[in-house]
């Protein structure tokens, strides 16, 4: 399933996914705010790709992917109960490498694990978020990785 966000840049989700309504983003992430996102409802799995306004400087002097990511880690700490941080990511992209961090939690007694990552492309900066109680790691690390090398600038732009 393809989905173009922004009108700037495009982004698949596997074929087993459907996209997830407003509602839904917002009860998994916290916001449905410049946010598209799906789920495999058999293996409950949740992923979501955010980004952010145009970044060019003095702005970009502290909004970078390490500020996103951040943002993130705090907003997981924040929201989820007995959450850890398992070790930072890095994932490759036809335009650069991408970082991020892995990290679990428990949520009502089921064991929980997630995992974002950030990328600049066409002067935004994208974070792609997923969580899971699926222990299946190569279907998430598929999955994951799938969303990661899909963002694309749709007019081959790559600011």
């Amino acid at each position: 399933m393809k989905i173009k966000l922004n009108n700037e840049i495009s982004v698949e989700y596997p074929e087993s996914f459907a996209e997830m309504t407003g509602a839904e983003l917002k009860k998994s992430f916290g916001s449905a705010v410049r946010r598209s996102g799906a789920k495999n409802d058999a293996k409950q799995f949740f992923i979501s790709v955010s980004w952010t306004d145009r970044v060019s400087l003095p702005t970009s002097l502290f909004v970078n992917e390490k500020s996103c990511l951040n943002k993130a880690a705090a907003r997981c700490r924040r929201t989820l109960s007995e959450h850890r941080d398992d070790g930072h990511i890095t994932r490759e992209h036809p335009t650069g490498k991408v970082t991020g961090f892995e990290y679990s939690y428990t949520q009502d007694g089921t064991p929980y694990h997630g995992a974002a990552a950030a990328i600049k492309l066409c002067g935004r900066i994208y974070v792609v978020e997923y969580r899971t109680s699926s222990f299946d790691r190569m279907f998430c690390s598929m999955a994951f990785n799938m969303v990661i090398t899909s963002l694309r600038p749709i007019r081959g732009d790559k600011r």
